[in-house]
């Protein structure tokens, strides 16, 4: 399933309050009452059973029945029995693939989180030990889950949840522990709660581009904190409820809920129908895109350094202009630097080269060339690429802030700063990085030359800016000017594709409204 299916799987959900893919174990009414009526001794049976199962799991031995073993599961579930609980945290010792083999692939993120959630009677204590010391990491995104769960079921108090949230963020920022694949399921989880109290250093941690954005991107939390806390997680919390273990069968409710499934996949399919059926070029820009509007008392595009009004205001059409790029001459030779002897221009130029594919070999000359020539930003540029490209982004953070530092119209560390900002979602900010410069001849009126790779990186990022903020228009003014100097640079095909993805995306939110206004 791609990107577009699954985001329609999701909106076309089946507004049950917990996954459809749920387990459930289904009986007649006689033995339902006889389930919720059941003795102590057998409830001491059940929970024999559940130990004498996982015990065989954790082991590598081969359990005869594993469908008795989720039924047992299930029914101690519905019962809510305390004494099931340490044997199903068990389970964090066990191999996911083995929960998968055993009882589908659903049961580890679905059935097993709300599990323990009905089971715990507030031993939080134990779930959170085993989410600071996983045997397995896989399991912590569901143990996550059934903290967030427990919080809105009121076993723990949101406060000290959404503490120990905070401490793992820092934790990570500060690099005392490795940032892992599952930091994203933590943001979930913590903006399930809201976000707020944590905003600072989930917003630092997408900063520093340790977060997987296909999970949870930031503007999805910056839409919760918005909210605010009482719509956010006091709504949530005041309707929530455990998804049933054991239900009653019923004949026509199994008819009602596959006759709203089918209504559900034939609105999906007629959804992607009509999306497959629209001629791709419809969503991609256009070779002239809208002018972009420029107040009176902005600077003037054209690069003069006056206000809009006093230059070229009266010039175009109700004051629009489309920013050009013939006010300067734009260089393709590699950049360089009068301080440096013919031997290191050599070396700059060779690391260029070098560091896209033996990075870790680059850092320590680079060291030694900063040392050398401390007026030259260019190594630390250089230094930054290595550890970005190696994966070590607290390093290459530290680096690029020392640069800004240093170098405060260094425009790569800007334009690398800037890429910072919009990860963190403080879009306001990027104009002001630039002095609400919007050109290059805004930002350096006295340069007539321009390096190519100044061009496309400055174009690109207020491409981004304009895009993250949702004027499109502006974004496509930028990607015009790109592929105008290079329409093959890996810089313009990104540009192209994030606005041809919102495009898409723009309208299939629009088929999910008028579908769903159908069912």
């Amino acid at each position: 399933m791609n990107e577009l299916d699954s985001s329609i799987t999701e909106d076309m959900g089946n507004g049950s309050g917990y996954h459809p893919f749920a387990s459930v174990y289904e009986t007649s009414q006689s033995e339902y009452e006889d389930i919720t009526g059941m003795s102590d001794d057998r409830r001491a049976d059940l929970v024999e059973t559940l130990k004498d199962g996982i015990e065989k799991i954790r082991h590598g031995k081969t359990l005869d029945n594993p469908e008795t073993l989720l039924d047992t599961m299930l029914i101690l579930g519905h019962l809510k029995e305390p004494s099931a609980f340490p044997w199903l945290l068990a389970l964090a010792d066990v191999d996911p693939i083995d929960f998968d083999d055993l009882f589908g692939e659903y049961f580890l993120h679905e059935d097993w989180p709300r599990l323990l959630v009905a089971t715990a009677h507030g031993k939080w204590d134990e779930i959170e030990k085993r989410i600071r010391q996983p045997e397995f990491d896989e399991h912590v995104p569901a143990l996550l889950q059934a903290t967030a769960s427990m919080v809105f079921d009121d076993q723990v108090p949101r406060e000290r949840v959404v503490l120990f949230f905070q401490n793992h963020f820092n934790d990570v920022i500060k690099g005392h522990m490795a940032s892992e694949e599952h930091l994203a399921k933590w943001v979930n989880a913590a903006s399930k709660l809201w976000p707020g109290e944590c905003l600072e250093e989930i917003k630092e941690v997408y900063g520093m581009d340790l977060i997987d954005t296909q999970y949870i991107d930031i503007d999805s939390v910056l839409i919760d904190f918005n909210k605010g806390i009482e719509e956010c997680f006091g709504s949530q919390h005041k309707k929530y409820k455990h998804a049933p273990f054991v239900i009653i069968s019923d004949e026509e409710q199994k008819r009602q809920e596959k006759i709203c499934k089918e209504k559900a996949s034939q609105t999906m399919l007629e959804v992607l129908k009509k999306l497959r059926s629209i001629d791709e070029s419809e969503f991609q820009p256009t070779d002239e895109p809208a002018m972009p509007r420029i107040g009176r008392n902005d600077p003037c595009p054209c690069g003069s350094g006056n206000k809009f009004k006093k230059c070229c205001l009266n010039s175009k059409p109700e004051g629009q202009m489309k920013v050009r790029l013939e006010n300067f001459k734009i260089s393709w030779d590699a950049i360089d630097t009068p301080l440096r002897t013919e031997e290191d221009r050599e070396f700059m130029e060779t690391t260029f080269w070098k560091m896209k594919t033996e990075p870790q070999s680059c850092i320590e000359p680079l060291f030694e060339m900063i040392e050398k020539y401390p007026d030259d930003p260019a190594p630390y540029n250089y230094l930054y690429a290595c550890y970005r490209i190696l994966g070590k982004n607290f390093e290459a953070h530290e680096i690029l802030l020392k640069t800004l530092e240093l170098f405060p119209d260094y425009l790569f560390a800007q334009v690398e700063y800037a890429a910072y900002l919009l990860r963190r979602g403080d879009y306001e900010k990027v104009p002001g990085l630039f002095k609400n410069c919007y050109t290059l001849k805004q930002l350096y009126p006295e340069r007539d030359v321009f390096h190519i790779s100044e061009v496309m990186a400055f174009y690109f990022i207020f491409g981004e800016y304009y895009l993250k903020i949702g004027n499109i228009d502006q974004a496509k003014i930028y990607l015009s000017m790109l592929e105008d100097v290079d329409s093959d640079r890996e810089q313009t095909k990104v540009l192209r594709e994030e606005i041809v993805t919102h495009c898409k995306q723009k309208h299939l939110n629009k088929l999910i409204t008028q579908e769903k206004s159908h069912v």
